[in-house]
């Protein structure tokens, strides 16, 4: 009696065992630690391997951000994926903003897709740069002569310090959506003007430039434009 129990246990086992491998085969499967990074603007780095169930033959890795036929594929040029090992790098280039990452897994006979949503955070910024009144169509930024501090703190405080030996200053607020920064500042005239100024902060470069002028229509652009501006990360 005691065989057939034992036995009994043993076939429980196998099955048991043979059920739990049955079940973890699955299928082709490729996971990241992180389904979210957040990375501060200009600074370069990499994930770590991802965890992949090959289910035999080992394959290739390759990646895109094309979520939609209009969008510009940032892999390959800012973005990079290890084809052997799927350790997913970007250096000082990727524009601000919010970015999904699709990689995929091949093998000879199955694929497998993991989502990553990069997103590329400034924080914080010292400039220096300057202000014209160039309002045409296509206007001069190099004639912007550099004789002014553009200091944008965590928290969103913005201080603006004339390098030229007048007493010019300007306090606000910035605020950031995606790669446009717009800026409200109150100049130390009497009484303040009112300047208001939105730009494009480049990756490639740092730099922040567009227009300034008074007032801010609904698109979030310069209502009463008065020149353009251009300042260079320091």
């Amino acid at each position: 009696m005691k065989t057939i129990k034992y036995l009994g246990i043993l076939f429980f086992l196998v099955m048991t065992l043979g059920c739990s491998n049955d079940d973890s085969s699955g299928a082709l499967s490729v996971a990241y630690d992180q389904s979210v990074i957040e990375n501060i603007f200009r600074q370069e780095g990499q994930t770590n391997v991802p965890t992949v169930n090959w289910m035999g033959e080992k394959g290739a890795f390759s990646a895109t951000t094309l979520t939609s036929p209009e969008d510009d594929d940032l892999v390959g040029r800012v973005i990079f994926i290890d084809e052997a090992t799927g350790v997913i790098s970007w250096d000082r280039r990727v524009p601000l903003g919010a970015h999904e990452i699709v990689v995929t897994a091949t093998s000879t006979e199955e694929t497998a897709t993991a989502r990553i949503t990069f997103r590329n955070i400034f924080k914080n910024g010292f400039f220096i740069g300057g202000f014209n009144t160039d309002t045409s169509d296509e206007p001069d930024y190099s004639a912007i002569i550099n004789d002014t501090q553009l200091i944008l703190s965590e928290g969103g405080n913005v201080e603006l310090i004339a390098t030229d030996g007048s007493d010019f200053d300007g306090l606000g607020t910035w605020t950031i959506d995606g790669p446009i920064v717009t800026i409200n500042f109150s100049t130390n005239d009497t009484p303040p003007k009112e300047i208001v100024m939105v730009g494009y902060m480049y990756a490639s470069s740092g730099d922040f430039s567009g227009q300034w002028g008074t007032g801010l229509s609904h698109d979030n652009t310069v209502q009463n434009v008065m020149g353009v501006f251009g300042f260079e990360n320091d």
